[in-house]
């Protein structure tokens, strides 16, 4: 059985496996992983963390949690967080 793994993404050897595209439909819903990657505002700002899936050990996916004020656009808690960004390399 492949064992599943979530780890904030601090990697940047794991590049390479997130160098996927995302299909017309999905594209429309989420960021292309090495953007994200990429997004110097991103890395930047602490309100806004990278997950990577990892499946044996391998990235597989990749979302954004973001706990900025976005967040209240779709809830009154102020305790959630936002995930965003949510994709997960086709081949899997």
């Amino acid at each position: 059985m492949a064992k599943v793994e979530l780890t904030f993404y601090i990697d940047p050897d794991v590049t390479d496996a997130l160098d996927y595209r995302l299909s017309a439909p999905q594209s429309d819903f989420s960021a292309i992983p090495l953007d994200l990657i990429r997004d110097e505002t991103l890395r930047q700002d602490p309100r806004r963390s990278l997950v990577a899936m990892r499946c044996d050990g391998l990235a597989v996916g990749l979302f954004q949690l973001n706990t900025g004020p976005e967040k209240m656009d779709y809830g009154a808690n102020p305790q959630s967080i936002l995930l965003r960004s949510f994709s997960i390399n086709p081949t899997y």
